[in-house]
């Protein structure tokens, strides 16, 4: 991005660090100086798309003091850090895509969770097709690849079928070694169950049929707590190899969750926000993607699928 971006806030930032002119700056360190006012991006961020990204910029309060010349440290490295926060919060800045909304379809009967995605499944749930790179508006093409989202009785149901030519399954979790389960296939289901609270779940599966359940809350200035590193639980999940690729099924008791659903069954018209991700390992190359275009990562409860239980 050229520095010209916002002249008059840079050039007041020049002056509050005491450097030159902005001719003097590279591009990146432009950037990165740009990046110095904590606050201000904070404020500017809030109710915006890029509020997650926003947020962590509390995180990096060591390379701005490096930057400032306030404490020891490898510039070059902070200027690194600082600028790649600047083009995170931009990205979010011109983000056009609204946040999507769903009746989420209640089924008629329970799904069985065997990996297989029946043509009853498949017609009673929302479907939403192909896939969306993190970070991007654009799908890509059309490869066959569906997701499924539905409920029934105190359970929410999720599923999809994803094209992959080279599955590769993790069963690394908190408490073993090993590579992480979302470090390669696998989906990745967060779900906040009060709208108003920054308190979300996640559950991991991967094709080999393995779970992992976790329990965060989202801090207001960056990043986020693990409140429980793996979760008891009684979801399902099931996973079938199908030709050109693997189907996965996923099933959550809905009453484990804080809120509303502790106190009585679900029922239609409950609110809650959402968003599957998939992850993918496939020839050395590692990516992410979502049913609907959505930024930054799982963790990013501002953007989430905004739902509710349909009748």
């Amino acid at each position: 991005m050229n520095c010209r971006f916002v002249p008059g806030l840079f050039a007041g930032l020049l002056l509050l660090t005491g450097c030159g002119s902005v001719a003097e700056l590279s591009r990146e360190e432009c950037a990165a100086r740009q990046m110095l006012d904590t606050e201000f991006w904070w404020r500017r961020c809030r109710g915006t798309p890029a509020e997650f990204a926003g947020n962590w910029l509390w995180q990096c309060r060591r390379e701005q003091e490096v930057l400032r010349g306030k404490v020891p440290g490898d510039e070059a490295a902070a200027i690194k850090v600082l600028a790649e926060y600047h083009a995170r919060i931009q990205r979010g800045l011109h983000w056009r895509e609204p946040r999507r909304t769903l009746e989420v379809p209640r089924l008629k009967k329970a799904p069985v969770i065997d990996g297989v995605l029946s043509a009853d499944e498949v017609l009673a749930a929302f479907r939403f097709s192909g896939e969306y790179p993190l970070d991007s508006m654009q799908k890509v093409a059309e490869n066959g690849s569906f997701w499924l989202v539905g409920w029934y009785d105190d359970r929410f149901y999720a599923a999809g079928y994803f094209c992959d030519s080279e599955i590769i399954s993790f069963n690394g979790t908190a408490r073993n070694s090993g590579r992480k389960m979302h470090e390669a296939d696998s989906l990745e289901l967060f779900m906040r169950p009060d709208c108003r609270r920054p308190h979300y779940y996640e559950w991991i599966v991967n094709p080999a049929r393995q779970m992992w359940s976790l329990e965060h809350w989202s801090r207001e200035r960056g990043g986020f707590c693990i409140l429980d590193v793996e979760r008891e639980t009684a979801s399902e999940t099931a996973a079938q190899p199908v030709p050109g690729g693997y189907s996965i099924e996923l099933s959550i008791p809905l009453r484990e969750l804080h809120g509303i659903w502790c106190r009585r069954m679900p029922q239609p018209g409950d609110r809650f926000d959402f968003i599957l991700v998939r992850t993918d390992l496939s020839g050395g190359t590692f990516c992410r993607s979502t049913p609907v275009p959505f930024l930054y990562d799982g963790h990013n409860i501002f953007g989430y699928i905004q739902a509710g239980l349909g009748k």
